[in-house]
């Protein structure tokens, strides 16, 4: 989700995009500007203004890596080693595949975690590791 355009904007809106919540107990405009690590629209911000105003379609997101997997998982792990690397997927570890701990997104910006269903997925072409419903990659092995 984005911040609305519009210019009746509230802190409150800000809040609810960064922090997934509409509270704005302990927070200001200058904390909101320093957690803001997502994607300013251009249209709007302007550099160094720093206003309320600059958060019009503001998208909240995690800094990704973009890598190929399967694009199918399977409950079998020994299965999917013989699946293709056919899909961009995007995870927010620093390595170039996800490591155990990684969140796997669908999206470059890592607002929409991808369902893996309990399921293995091929991360690469000799790994594959375990994906829940909130995309937290685990169990990695070789294929």
């Amino acid at each position: 989700m984005a911040v609305t355009t519009a210019n009746t904007l509230k802190l409150s809106d800000v809040c609810l995009e960064i922090y997934g919540s509409s509270s704005t107990s302990g927070r200001t405009l200058a904390t909101c500007h320093t957690d803001a690590t997502g994607t300013f629209n251009i249209t709007y911000a302007v550099i160094g203004a720093d206003t309320l105003l600059d958060f019009r379609g503001y998208v909240h997101g995690v800094p990704t890596t973009s890598f190929s997997m399967s694009t199918f998982g399977n409950a079998n792990a020994t299965t999917v080693c013989g699946y293709s690397l056919n899909t961009t997927r995007y995870h927010d570890g620093g390595a170039a595949s996800p490591t155990n701990g990684d969140v796997v997104y669908v999206d470059a910006a890592g607002t929409t975690p991808l369902n893996g269903g309990n399921t293995y997925w091929k991360i690469n072409a000799f790994a594959r590791c375990l994906i829940n419903p909130e995309g937290l990659c685990s169990s990695i092995a070789a294929c």
